[in-house]
């Protein structure tokens, strides 16, 4: 699930005078295509906070680490460790070890590129209104309930809320007339779309971020981490699928441990 980078060292020159007896360090946050992305964070694995890149470069500069109460310095030889993500690309691992000059590490992250197609796919080409489809689900019906929860979450950001509402009503309906394998799809399926419904969400939030409209993602990125943590929790109980689950806990999770 997570990419280890090894000494990576992009050409681009930094200042490499000493801080108090360390480098600065750049790590320059890219896309499959070689873009910047704006939405990332840089964290090391043990001073545990997400440091946000330059949302117009993609790129955060470090001068050292604050570790138990302490000043840590990048100082050549060493070797660091960062957890780099962003909504909507996979978590990437980077160890780099230090050098005396021109500390400039890219990461490339990859794009989640289909990520929750097994499950959208089955909404096929979207063509009504959400009032349309709402009206479309068939009273005390699981399975109406739950493809209008997929139909909804295929469409986008905007119908966040409503997919998120009827993945609800759709398991509630499961617990109350489903059981055996039946259940387990339909509850599967429903967790799966409150998951990628929260990641859409949160990786709108993060868009606005970085344009201006909004201050804090704290909580879309909380709301995400806790829908794909209870779909992984739920996928290791009923023995279904948990890649997608993990990958998607591992991009908003703040303790990565909860989706190992």
């Amino acid at each position: 699930m997570f990419a280890l980078l090894a000494s990576l060292a992009a050409a681009a020159p930094i200042d490499p005078t000493p801080v108090d007896g360390g480098v600065p360090l750049v790590v320059r946050v890219v896309d499959q295509h070689g873009q910047p992305v704006g939405t990332a964070t840089v964290r090391h694995l043990e001073e545990r906070v997400s440091h946000p890149v330059n949302a117009r470069t993609g790129r955060w500069r470090g001068e050292g680490l604050y570790i138990d109460e302490r000043v840590v310095r990048f100082v050549p030889g060493t070797v660091v460790q960062f957890d780099v993500r962003a909504p909507g690309h996979l978590t990437t691992r980077m160890s780099y070890a230090v050098r005396a000059h021109r500390n400039v590490v890219t990461v490339a992250l990859p794009a989640f590129d289909g990520v929750g197609s097994d499950v959208l796919a089955e909404a096929g080409p979207v063509s009504l209104t959400p009032a349309a489809l709402i009206s479309t689900a068939t009273a005390d019906d699981a399975s109406s309930a739950a493809d209008l929860a997929i139909s909804l979450a295929a469409m986008g950001p905007d119908h966040a809320d409503d997919a998120l509402a009827w993945a609800t009503e759709a398991m509630l309906r499961a617990q109350r007339t489903l059981s055996g394998p039946e259940f387990v799809e339909v509850m599967d399926r429903m967790y799966a779309v409150k998951a990628l419904a929260a990641a859409s969400d949160w990786q709108l939030a993060e868009v606005e971020r970085i344009t201006g409209r909004r201050m804090d993602t704290t909580d879309p990125r909380r709301a995400a981490a806790t829908a794909a943590a209870d779909w992984l929790d739920y996928a290791r109980a009923a023995g279904t699928s948990v890649d997608l689950a993990q990958t998607l806990c591992a991009s908003a999770s703040e303790t990565l441990s909860r989706c190992l």
